[in-house]
């Protein structure tokens, strides 16, 4: 008897594979014999040579070295760092294939864990913006640059500025043009480098641990003309950064925040110590709906503005709320959802662990003029013993590791009408929806949000009823 093709299969084989479906992490699936293989740099409909970098007893996982036959879907990607820097999986696939392998990757989990067969999923609602959509981007100093192709024969700059390269902390790719934000993002993003270069101080490095130069993170509202630059570097220089101040003010009049943030630990992670303020605020103000929000430069804020108001309207729209009310917001972060809810209700009780997040969101509650919030901090099994108001309507929105199984029983416990589940990650909301749904609940409406163009991400939105 033959063997079948794929237990002759070993890494570093070359196949030709033509790929059926897009998982959720963004890779092409194909098969070989009904035996699947993940191929990187793939989507549906693409024939593609690849090499195996993974064999497992089940699956096998791929990277696309050749493609043989290119999907329908395909168009050119606008950015020369595509394929590169990681940011953008799928800039070279159709925005409206992109919603589509979306959808079928949220039908795909709520059958195979959810269980729910027989579920028809929507086609997410497009980000108003495709480009440039980003208020919020990150720029990481560098003294080991990652060379491309097309400069492999050159020499390495020890100075760069721009992103790390997926699974690789220690390069980093230096950029002149990001289309995830601003044409004006991108310009500081030139000038910084150029002073910083010019500066006579080295970058950070993450082999030694020293160097001045860090961060570079840029916030900029969509409605308000708010835009923050914050610079970490290793310790202060009040002199050199005076110099920084007046020349970038005066080549971006536009800026309202300039900070310094200093950083001495060794984590690369693009968050101060403490911060010298050199100009301006120590905040900027963006609004979403009619509802203004104070954003420093740690605060958490919806990355996508616009289409954050989509999915905070799919909220109100699946919440069929007629004004008495009483809402909790678990997981509320700085109360963006509950500030946007809140004239729609009695009252609302927002609940999340992180302190800071709770100060700001009662600072913001305060700057709206709201008067029938409630933020509390602690950790949510706790909090929602505590609370002596029965809810009408639960809006969940947790992080992407879902929420845990004693939140679950509380919710299940509280029996409240009725639950917005609105989750960043699909295949942890179709679980839990499993257990809401097993005896005392249905799910109503379901409605996924494109927030993240040209990435596998998307958030989805569900509500349920009691039963």
């Amino acid at each position: 008897m033959e063997k079948a093709a794929h237990l002759e299969l070993k890494k570093g084989d070359e196949v030709e594979i033509t790929v059926d479906s897009v998982s959720f992490g963004g890779q092409g699936v194909g098969r070989i014999d009904d035996f699947v293989v993940f191929v990187n740099g793939a989507i549906t409909g693409d024939t593609v040579r690849a090499k195996i970098f993974k064999k497992k007893k089940s699956f096998a996982e791929a990277k696309t070295l050749e493609i043989v036959i290119p999907s329908p879907n395909r168009t050119a990607a606008r950015c020369q760092y595509f394929g590169i820097c990681g940011g953008c999986k799928m800039q070279d696939v159709d925005y409206t294939a992109q919603l589509e392998f979306k959808r079928l990757n949220i039908q795909d989990v709520f059958q195979r864990i959810g269980g729910f067969d027989h579920l028809s999923i929507p086609s997410p609602l497009g980000s108003p913006k495709i480009f440039h959509y980003r208020n919020k981007m990150e720029f990481t100093f560098g003294d080991r640059a990652w060379l491309t192709e097309r400069h492999a024969d050159a020499e390495p700059s020890q100075f760069v500025l721009g992103m790390h390269v997926p699974q690789r902390y220690d390069k980093v790719l230096d950029i002149n043009a990001c289309y995830l934000q601003s044409a004006l993002a991108s310009e500081i993003v030139n000038w910084v480098r150029t002073f910083a270069q010019q500066s006579g101080l080295p970058p950070y490095s993450v082999q030694t641990y020293d160097g001045f130069w860090r961060f570079l993170v840029i916030r900029q509202c969509e409605h308000t003309p708010g835009l923050m630059i914050n610079i970490i570097t290793k310790e202060e220089n009040l002199q050199l950064m005076s110099r920084l101040k007046t020349e970038i003010l005066k080549s971006f009049p536009q800026i309202t925040s300039l900070i310094n943030g200093v950083s001495k630990k060794q984590s690369q992670v693009a968050f101060s110590d403490y911060e010298l303020l050199l100009f301006g605020q120590p905040v900027i103000i963006e609004k979403l709906g009619n509802y203004e929000f104070e954003i420093s430069s740690n605060s958490f804020f919806q990355t996508n503005t616009l289409a954050a108001e989509v999915l905070y309207n799919i909220i109100l729209e699946f919440s069929q709320l007629q004004g008495d009310e009483v809402l909790y917001d678990l997981y509320c972060g700085t109360g963006s959802i509950a500030l946007y809810l809140s004239s729609h209700v009695r009252k609302v009780i927002g609940i999340e662990l992180i302190e800071n997040a709770v100060v700001n969101a009662r600072k913001n509650m305060i700057r709206n003029n709201v008067g029938n919030c409630e933020f509390i901090s602690g950790d949510m099994r706790i909090a929602l013993q505590t609370l002596n108001h029965r809810p009408d309507v639960i809006v969940v929105d947790p992080p992407r590791s879902g929420m845990h199984d004693d939140v679950t029983k509380t919710l299940l416990e509280i029996h409240a009408p009725k639950i917005i589940y609105v989750s960043c990650n699909p295949s942890t909301q179709a679980r839990d929806l499993s257990v809401l749904c097993k005896e005392k609940y249905r799910i109503e409406n379901i409605q996924p949000v494109d927030m993240f163009p040209h990435t596998y991400h998307i958030e989805n939105v569900v509500s349920l009823l009691r039963n």
